[in-house]
């Protein structure tokens, strides 16, 4: 979240700041921001725990590979123009190298069968009698 809202104050306040490449670069940063700070608050809330059947590694995974995707795109034409937008550029391959990492350790947790809540909820054995009883 830090290196989206870095790169965004560096776009938005640049001379270049309502050419394309940086309205471009200001949205995929900001997206991504409020994006990752959702995501963030229902871990933090726990509110991923209570929605077991959703499938939130894919739906992490796509996301981040959606985001470093975009990043490169944006980050490149922000470097292409130089001055503040370099600096723009830096932190959005920054950004686009931590949501790739992030796609690949999610990637690795779905191929192990883990789950994005930690642990799965272990299902209750029904009591077996004793062998007296009978």
């Amino acid at each position: 979240m830090v290196t989206n809202l870095i790169g965004y104050l560096c776009s938005a306040f640049s001379a270049y700041s309502y050419y394309a490449h940086s309205e471009w670069f200001c949205f995929v940063s900001m997206a991504g921001f409020w994006f990752t700070g959702t995501l963030l608050l229902l871990y933090v809330l726990h509110v991923i725990e209570k929605f077991q059947r959703v499938p939130w590694l894919k739906v992490e995974l796509g996301y981040c590979a959606v985001w470093a995707l975009l990043y490169l795109i944006a980050a490149s034409c922000s470097i292409w123009r130089g001055g503040a937008d370099s600096a723009a550029g830096f932190f959005g391959y920054v950004s686009l190298c931590i949501y790739a990492a992030d796609a690949f350790l999610k990637f690795k947790a779905w191929r192990a069968g883990d789950v994005a809540q930690g642990q799965r909820p272990l299902q209750e054995q029904p009591e077996m009698a004793s062998p007296g009883a009978y």
